[in-house]
This record gives structure tokens, C-alpha cells and sequence, in this order.
């Protein structure tokens, strides 16, 4: 099931923080708010990226960033899940 990320994720696209950082913080928001759950399968990244208007390294950036925060979970070939 895909879901709609811009609107799950607002980027202000303003300020002094890079846009993986901006959506790191989108993430951590929606996480805390109950708008994604543990256990969440999330979309491939070029499918976000895609419907945020990011490049697929920004997208990837800002998993690296959640994952090291133990945020994110990612395994090869199974997707990346929220922990």
C-alpha cells in the first residue's frame, strides 16, 4: 500500500537545516503523533522521494540519520520499517 508522504510529511523547505534533516524531523514528528506506527513498512526510497520532490539521496540521508537514531530499520530486499 503506498502512502501519501507529502501530506504525512510537510517539509517547510525554509531555514538553515538541509532537507534530509527537515524530514527527519517530519518523521519524528509523525512517529510521535501516531500517524506512522512501530512496525510500518515504508514505501522504496525513490517512491518517496518521488512524491516529496527530493532526490533519492535526501531521502536516503535522512534514513542513514533516523536508522543511527534507532528510528528505522533496513534490510536489504525487505524494505525499511519504523522500530
Amino acid at each position: 500500500m503506498t502512502m501519501h508522504y507529502a501530506q504525512l510529511l510537510p517539509l517547510p523547505r525554509s531555514g538553515p537545516e538541509p532537507l534530509y534533516y527537515q524530514l527527519a524531523v517530519s518523521f519524528e514528528r509523525a512517529l510521535e503523533s501516531g500517524a506512522l506506527g512501530h512496525g510500518t513498512r515504508l514505501d522504496p526510497e525513490k517512491d518517496m522521494a518521488e512524491q516529496l520532490s527530493l532526490s533519492v539521496a535526501t531521502v536516503r540521508r535522512a534514513w542513514a540519520y533516523l536508522e543511527r537514531k534507532g528510528m528505522l530499520t533496513r534490510t536489504r530486499r525487505a524494505g525499511t520499517f519504523v522500530c
